[in-house]
């Protein structure tokens, strides 16, 4: 498992013939930055999907709702053309998916976060290409890292974050890098916000590596559209 070479590497220094050929072969610049880039755009894609269009839309959702709610206990005009418990249903419902869609873009923020954090560590151990030939010099480096992270933390405390813009402070947060390398290095960290579409089928060579069928993130924006 990729993941478990990473966190061994950030944690201990102690590399693994991939994992050095990875970094020292695989991940250049030019790819890392490119990586970065591509991802970037992802999420800050996601972003805005979130905050121009499906909040707001939800919004506008609940908001009509709400309005026919208040007709529908019109009695004497509106009892035989709108039901109260249906439009309290749907309402539930919109109330539920804007809470699924709050808890979506935090998670998207905290993915991001995470990820520029990885970035910098990638590109912080790669301009120390020593830490993958002499495994003792990364354990030591990576000591110094959480040590200073501790002494950045206190100085920013009293001195309300001016120091974290110091040049000798510390490029990166071993905690999210972490963090990262643990729940979307290798998988999806935002997975669980998408289900299978009931009307979808994939043959065996689309489906997931688990054999279960997937659905794409611009497939589901679709189909949703569709359905509404």
């Amino acid at each position: 498992m990729p993941q478990v070479e990473l966190l061994g590497l950030i944690s201990t220094g102690n590399t693994s013939e991939p994992v050095h050929a990875y970094f020292t072969q695989y991940l250049t610049d030019q790819q890392v930055k490119r990586w970065e880039s591509r991802s970037s755009q992802s999420y800050g894609s996601l972003q805005k999907i979130i905050n121009e269009y499906l909040e707001p839309a939800c919004s506008r959702l609940l908001h009509r709702l709400n309005r026919l709610r208040g007709y529908s206990l019109w009695n004497e005009r509106y009892s035989e053309l709108i039901d109260t418990n249906v439009i309290e249903s749907c309402i539930d419902t919109a109330q539920l998916l804007l809470k699924r869609l709050v808890f979506y873009r935090i998670s998207i923020d905290k993915v991001c976060l995470e990820f520029r954090e990885f970035i910098k560590w990638v590109l912080h151990s790669e301009s120390f290409p020593s830490l993958f030939v002499f495994p003792l010099l990364g354990s030591l480096f990576n000591l110094w890292i959480f040590c200073s992270n501790l002494v950045v933390e206190k100085l920013a405390e009293q001195n309300g974050g001016e120091y974290q813009n110091h040049p000798d402070a510390v490029a990166y947060d071993p905690w999210l890098v972490v963090s990262y390398i643990k729940t979307s290095f290798a998988t999806d960290g935002l997975a669980e916000y998408f289900t299978v579409y009931p009307g979808i089928e994939r043959t065996g060579n689309e489906r997931g590596k688990c054999g279960i069928n997937v659905i794409s993130r611009s497939e589901w924006y679709t189909l949703t559209c569709k359905s509404m």
